[in-house]
């Protein structure tokens, strides 16, 4: 039987500099791991741009 999911994991880094004014620069890297029970085991990777940073 073929049983295969998409896991979705995303990642974000922020960093902030205050100088009188707050800057802050955040770095987001989302991937999709494909996960496929019929092969036992395999992954394809695919960066995406990801906006979820609440700050």
């Amino acid at each position: 039987m073929f049983v295969s999911q998409y896991t979705h994991l995303c990642v974000c880094v922020c960093v902030c500099v205050c100088v009188c004014v707050c800057v802050c620069v955040c770095v987001c890297v989302c991937v999709y791991v494909y996960v496929s029970y019929l092969t036992g085991f395999s992954q394809q990777l695919l960066p995406l741009p990801c906006g979820q940073c609440s700050r």
